[in-house]
């Protein structure tokens, strides 16, 4: 499978085998490669300023249905963006984490927690940039813009977030301002974000 057909929640918090392409070849050059691998390990995460992110556990060699895994360098953090790796093919893994756990536990996450909450709602999954989950297309009268998400107000029963692009169709708000936005059932049932 690629992982672009793969949501943020099949991958968060675990370890996979990912294919290795050309244009993270160079990110991968810390890692040993004697033995020639055809891809690496990541855990997978979301970081809130960079998306859904691979922290490189190690090198890895696929052979029909086993796995080589090279060592790993816990001195070494290497994240690799979903954006970069699209096209490359992904398997989740069964891996003893404890192996990983001290590279694992290195992962600094500063995501506020009220955007962790916006996380677990995935009826606004059909929003959400498939790249960044924390971001969300918010349509306003005459177009839709990218929308980073800061949190629930819960008082005006909406979503909070910074405008990620400057509006053509209205000057009352600009990009990085703070906008409220909720949710609209359209008539064929599907839902959309919308600005209040």
């Amino acid at each position: 499978m690629k992982i672009k057909e793969m949501n943020f929640r099949d991958v968060e918090g675990e370890i996979c085998y990912i294919s290795k392409s050309e244009n993270i070849e160079k990110l991968l050059s810390p890692f040993d490669d004697a033995e020639d691998s055809t891809g690496f390990l990541g855990y997978g995460y979301v970081d809130y300023q960079q998306g859904l992110v691979f922290e490189v556990l190690c090198r890895a060699k696929k052979e029909e249905d086993t796995f080589q895994t090279l060592p790993t360098l816990f001195s070494v953090s290497v994240k690799i963006s979903k954006e970069m790796i699209l096209e490359n093919e992904i398997e989740l893994l069964e891996v003893d984490e404890k192996i990983y756990e001290k590279k694992i536990k290195k992962i600094n996450d500063h995501t506020p927690a009220s955007v962790k909450e916006v996380r677990e709602l995935d009826f606004l999954d059909e929003s959400r940039d498939g790249c960044y989950p924390d971001h969300f297309l918010v349509h306003f009268d005459k177009e839709a813009l990218w929308v980073k998400v800061k949190g629930l107000n819960e008082k005006k029963g909406c979503l909070e977030g910074i405008l990620l692009q400057e509006p053509e169709s209205t000057k009352d708000v600009h990009k990085e301002d703070s906008i409220d936005f909720a949710l609209k059932k359209k008539e064929d049932g599907s839902l959309i974000c919308f600005r209040l």
